[in-house]
């Protein structure tokens, strides 16, 4: 129980609560997206939560932070109705960048294309279409070849679809790129 709220059983008049404390702390600390990123676990009906998943989405693009899959998987795996919504905004927001480099109208690196890419291929794999997830993996890599999280994930298709050469090769290929050995050649 936070703030009286039984967190556990989270029902539309607890989920209107815990949406205004979050909202008031967001907008106290708006540079704190660990807070937007809570809101998300909260918000059980698809038009609450979808303009806050494009907010929230938007800004692992903009910054071009690849862990945005990795961040909310405990979150999308467990209900159906977010998986939905994650997938279809990314699918969304792929054909924009596709059709005229643009999301919601506005202009955009076009290296958001590849992580859209990149993300698009990590939900697939969640549901375990490993074969659309290695198509796009692919074209991640041939967007922006040099992309060592695609190689490492790509790695991560392989060994799914029980192909360890491919596997092993695919993730020396990204500890090659990976020039800042952030985490790769320490495991």
């Amino acid at each position: 129980r936070v703030h009286g709220i039984d967190l556990a059983n989270i029902d539309e008049e607890a989920e209107q609560k815990v949406t205004e404390y979050l909202e008031k702390k967001i907008e106290t600390y708006p540079r704190l997206l660990f807070i937007k990123r809570i809101l998300l676990n909260y918000l059980m009906k698809e038009e609450t939560f979808r303009p806050r998943f494009e907010g929230y989405s938007k800004y692992f693009l903009e910054k071009g932070i690849p862990s945005l899959v990795n961040d909310i998987e405990n979150m999308i795996i467990k209900n159906p109705m977010k998986f939905k919504v994650v997938k279809e905004t990314f699918e969304r927001y792929l054909a924009s960048m596709q059709k005229d480099m643009t999301i919601d109208g506005e202009e955009q690196d076009p290296l958001q294309e590849c992580f859209l890419l990149f993300f698009l291929s990590q939900v697939h794999y969640l549901e375990g279409d490993y074969l659309k997830a290695h198509e796009l993996i692919e074209q991640s890599i041939e967007h922006t070849p040099t992309f060592f999280e695609a190689w490492q994930f790509k790695a991560k298709i392989y060994a799914g679809l029980g192909d360890h050469i491919m596997a092993e090769e695919s993730y020396r290929k990204a500890m090659t790129l990976d020039t800042a050995d952030r985490f790769l050649n320490a495991e």
